[in-house]
C-alpha cells in the first residue's frame, strides 16, 4: 500500500519554529533521556505482572526507499529549506533544522533504530478513535495530558519528545500490536510522525497563505486517512531481522537517521541501570 506523508493547515493559527515543538528540554541528553523514558513507560504498561518487560534496541540501516512516502516527505523538506535556510529573518537553529532535513532526504542509506518492548499492552486503542482515553491516542495525538494507565512505548505527554530529538530529522515510525479490551479485538496499526517547522502553503494562492502546524503524519494515500490522519492496519516491516506479529502484543518505534555516535549504546545502557537497577 502506498503511504504519504500529510502536514495539516494551521488555519492561520500557530506557526512553528524550532522552539514550539518541545523537543529543546532534551536535547541536552538525548540518549540518557530516550532511555529512562521509553523504559519507564513500558514498565508502566506491563501485560503480565508475573514476567519481566523486555525493552530491545537495534541499529540497522536500509536504503532510502524504505522510508515510507519518502517522495512527500522529500517535498516537505524542500519546502522547509527554501523557506528557512537563506531567510535572514529566522533563528540560526530553525535553519538548521530545515537544512539537516533536507540533507537526510538526499541521502542513499537511512540508519535505523528499532525500540521494541515485549509483555506490553501495545498501544491499544487505535480502532476506537472515538475514544480519546486511549494509549493510541496519547502517544499519537496527546500532549501534556498524563493519564499513566495509557502508556505504553512512550509517554502520552512531552516526555515522548525525547523519542523524537534522537532523529535528525525530528521523526519517528511506530508500529504496534495490541488488544483493545473495549471492543475485545486485536489490533495492528501503524502511523509515522514529524516534528517540523511550519511551512507556508505554496498551493494557497491568496493574499494571505496559510501555513502548516510543522507536525506531520504519515498515513495511507487517500483522503479519507488524510483528513483524519488515521492508521494503517497494518505492521511495519522495516527490520527484515525482526518479525511482531512472532513476538506477540508490544510496540515497536522506529527512529530513522538516528544520531548515534560510537558512545550511544554506553549512555543507553548507563543510564538504564542506574535509574531502573536501584528499583
Amino acid at each position: 500500500m502506498s503511504r504519504i506523508w500529510n502536514f495539516p493547515l494551521s488555519l492561520h493559527s500557530e506557526n512553528k519554529g524550532t522552539g514550539g515543538t518541545g523537543l529543546d528540554q532534551f536535547s541536552g541528553a538525548p540518549y540518557n533521556n530516550l532511555a529512562r523514558e521509553i523504559i519507564q513507560n513500558s514498565l508502566d504498561a506491563r501485560k503480565n505482572k508475573n514476567q519481566p518487560v523486555i525493552v530491545e534496541f537495534h541499529s540497522f540501516s536500509t536504503p532510502i526507499e524504505y522510508f515510507p512516502g519518502i517522495e512527500s516527505f522529500g517535498r516537505y523538506a524542500f519546502q522547509m529549506n527554501n523557506q528557512y535556510s537563506k531567510n535572514p529573518n529566522v533563528s540560526k537553529e530553525d535553519k538548521t533544522v530545515a537544512q539537516n532535513t533536507m540533507k537526510a532526504a538526499l541521502q542513499k542509506q537511512v540508519q535505523w533504530l528499532r525500540i521494541s518492548d515485549f509483555n506490553t499492552t501495545g498501544l491499544w486503542g487505535s480502532t476506537t478513535p472515538e475514544t480519546q482515553n486511549t494509549a493510541w491516542f496519547a502517544f499519537i495525538h496527546g500532549a501534556g495530558r498524563n493519564q499513566k494507565s495509557a502508556k505504553s512505548g512512550g509517554s502520552k505527554g512531552l516526555g515522548k519528545n525525547a523519542i523524537f530529538v534522537n532523529s535528525v530529522i525530528r521523526s519517528l515510525f511506530v508500529s504496534t500490536y495490541a488488544h483493545n479490551d473495549k471492543n475485545n479485538s486485536d489490533e495492528i496499526a501503524s502511523i509515522g510522525i514529524a516534528k517540523l517547522l511550519s511551512v507556508t502553503d505554496e498551493t494557497d494562492n491568496s493574499s494571505n497563505p496559510d501555513w502548516t502546524q510543522g507536525i506531520g503524519y504519515c498515513v495511507e494515500d487517500n483522503a479519507e486517512a488524510r483528513k483524519l490522519n488515521s492508521p494503517t492496519s497494518d505492521f511495519l516491516h522495516l527490520d527484515e531481522t525482526f518479525d511482531r506479529e512472532a513476538e506477540g502484543y508490544g510496540t515497536d518505534i522506529f527512529l530513522p537517521f538516528f544520531t548515534n555516535d560510537e558512545d550511544w549504546r554506553y549512555f543507553l545502557s548507563y543510564e538504564t541501570l542506574m535509574s531502573f537497577m536501584p528499583a
